[in-house]
């Protein structure tokens, strides 16, 4: 919700970075109670809107996304503001970067386990 994700972690905690995910099907859930969504585009945009910056186990962004920003309940700020987080996130850890330039490379399955 909001208060959780963006007033207390993003903001009281200084942690605008975070990155929240969601469990799987977390988002379609919406559509019943307690949050009793009127339509997959509303789950969608509550979703994004309150925080979350990725789905997963469900495709309703996928689906339902675009027609939520034609529909007016979504803008393209918010949804820039959880892609910039995720990108953000995966150029710090070296997501974009030479695999052979991560020290992390260097580590064989003998080393696992």
């Amino acid at each position: 919700n909001d208060f959780l994700l963006n007033q207390v972690m993003r903001k009281k905690w200084n942690r605008p970075e975070s990155i929240v995910m969601t469990d799987c099907g977390a988002v379609e859930n919406l559509l019943h109670e307690p949050a009793n969504a009127p339509s997959p585009e509303h789950a969608a945009a509550w979703s994004l809107a309150n925080g979350t910056d990725v789905e997963a186990g469900t495709h309703v962004w996928v689906d339902y996304m675009a027609s939520a920003m034609k529909k007016g309940l979504l803008d393209e700020q918010t949804i820039d503001k959880a892609v910039r987080r995720v990108y953000t996130g995966m150029v710090k850890v070296g997501r974009f970067d030479n695999p052979s330039a991560q020290r992390w490379s260097s580590i064989d399955a003998s080393s696992i386990g």
